[in-house]
């Protein structure tokens, strides 16, 4: 499968350096596939110019994703997450109104081929809190670098804009056994501002095939976006996957 070609070359890395760096501690690697769904896609170059969807000009989906996450356990109380997020979302449809994109009219009911990128690069602490209805706990802080490119085509016209920068949220993880082999996870990355914030929950069903691997079901919520200077892009975005767990 194409989306997951571009993760499998990274996990020989994740692991090499999880070993190295917690040879005797506990690390988990976590690799996740499905499918994303858009709900809504609205966005303006630059942030005052005029407004389009999308998610009306591609779809809403389905679009393929993959994640793949590191985490690794510093000591008995606290740790680091490495997450590597690429998602991208592609389609030809015909704008509703003309649409002057990043200094470029696109004329409406022609042929277009819309193309949104916005890839999420993380890195965690976290600190083990006490149990809280039986659940294992953990929060700290995550530095998220956004790496966004967004762009309209119409045949030989096409214009593009590209946006790179840090984001800082909080992060929250609980994890409890429900029994024996299965397990429920709650992940959150977020934080609002008045320019704008981003809110990533994660809800997983894992199973534990041996002490050293599960397979888990993940649904997942993301939302989030900009609304001032160079660009307005708010999105919100649902997905369904499936993964695979290695531990020790």
């Amino acid at each position: 499968m194409p989306f997951l070609r571009n993760l499998l070359w990274l996990a020989p890395i994740f692991a090499l350096f999880t070993t190295n760096a917690q040879g005797q501690t506990q690390t988990r690697i976590d690799l996740e596939g499905g499918y994303a769904y858009q709900t809504r896609n609205t966005c303006a170059i630059p942030a005052d110019s005029n407004k389009f969807s999308y998610r009306d000009l591609m779809g809403r989906g389905p679009f393929q994703f993959a994640r793949l996450t590191a985490i690794l356990h510093d000591d008995e109380t606290s740790g680091y997450r490495i997450l590597f997020a690429p998602l991208t979302f592609s389609g030809v449809g015909r704008l509703n109104s003309s649409v002057k994109f990043n200094g470029v009219t696109f004329a409406p009911g022609v042929d277009t081929l819309g193309r949104y990128t916005f890839n999420s690069y993380r890195f965690t602490w976290w600190h083990k809190w006490r149990p809280i209805f039986g659940a294992n706990v953990r929060a700290g802080w995550t530095l998220k670098v956004r790496d966004a490119d967004v762009s309209l085509t119409q045949g030989s016209k096409t214009s593009s804009f590209y946006n790179i920068g840090p984001v800082p949220l909080f992060y929250l993880f609980a994890e409890r056994d429900l029994s024996n082999r299965l397990a429920a996870e709650f992940e959150f990355d977020g934080l609002v501002a008045p320019a704008g914030g981003a809110l990533d929950l994660g809800l997983h069903l894992s199973y534990k095939l041996n002490d050293g691997t599960r397979i888990r079901a993940s649904a997942r919520y993301l939302d989030g976006g900009t609304g001032s200077g160079s660009a307005y892009s708010y999105a919100t975005v649902n997905y369904l996957s499936l993964g695979l767990e290695f531990r020790r």
